[in-house]
């Protein structure tokens, strides 16, 4: 199923979608709902009580978290060591 975020709006017509909760309170997001909103394991999200039930919201991802850690020191052993290595010190 090809689905997009403009198919799944809110509100008349929209597309639903079931899960179970497991025994253990585990749910599974559907599929096309985890392509959609770009979910992946270790994606975090936001519940929100509502007086209609549970809201779900993905939360953002700080751009900082798609490269932490990337970067190795090469001979320094700590950061200090490796400014000063970069400095030419």
């Amino acid at each position: 199923m090809d689905t997009d975020r403009k198919t799944l709006q809110t509100g008349k017509g929209a597309e639903r979608f079931a899960a179970r909760i497991s025994t253990r309170g585990r749910i599974t997001i559907p599929k096309a709902l985890r392509d959609a909103y770009g979910l992946r394991g270790g994606s975090e999200v936001d519940l929100v009580p509502d007086e209609s039930g549970i809201l779900i919201r993905v939360m953002p991802t700080h751009p900082v978290d798609s490269v932490w850690g990337i970067l190795k020191l090469r001979h320094a052993s700590s950061v200090d060591e490796y400014t000063e290595e970069i400095r030419g010190r």
